[in-house]
């Protein structure tokens, strides 16, 4: 199984001026607590006084679909589609600006760039959401949409 998550928070950190933002952290949603993020469990995504979300960022594997995309002939290969979300969040109570200026930086890292050890095309940029999120005290979220085709072998 191919850790996708921690391919793209890794293509991530390689943009310091990404990560001096990103003062909560980045982190792959398959190793969140199952009860989501809170003061509890992941103090460092947020600020002590006042109590405040830092601006941080979720990567998530939303679906990884068999394609017919890649084929190689004698040898055990499949390709799968791969959609990955990132989720850059920041306190209600921030600029949004600099909630932009974050998912700008993180779309430049992405988009039309490749994982480091993965067998992949390049991630392709798809969509943004943008919102509140009530799970997270309302939290001002931009959502980015990726997707890219990943070789697999059977």
């Amino acid at each position: 199984m191919i850790d996708v998550e921690g391919a793209v928070k890794a293509l991530l950190q390689t943009n310091t001026s990404l990560t001096a933002l990103l003062t909560g952290g980045i982190y792959e949603s398959m190793l969140l607590p199952a009860d989501g993020m809170n003061r509890s469990n992941t103090p460092s995504a947020y600020s002590s006084s006042p109590i405040a979300l830092k601006p941080l960022c979720i990567v998530r594997e939303r679906s990884a679909v068999p394609t017919s995309l890649m084929v190689a002939e004698n040898e055990p290969l499949r390709s799968l589609r791969s959609n990955i979300e990132i989720w850059f969040y920041q306190d209600k109570d921030a600029s949004i600006s600099a909630l932009k200026t974050i998912a700008g930086l993180g779309y430049t890292t992405l988009d039309k760039n490749r994982m480091s050890g993965v067998k992949s095309y390049s991630l392709q940029y798809v969509n943004k959401v943008t919102g509140h999120d009530p799970m997270l005290n309302n939290a001002f979220f931009i959502r980015l949409d990726f997707y890219t085709i990943i070789a697999e072998g059977i």
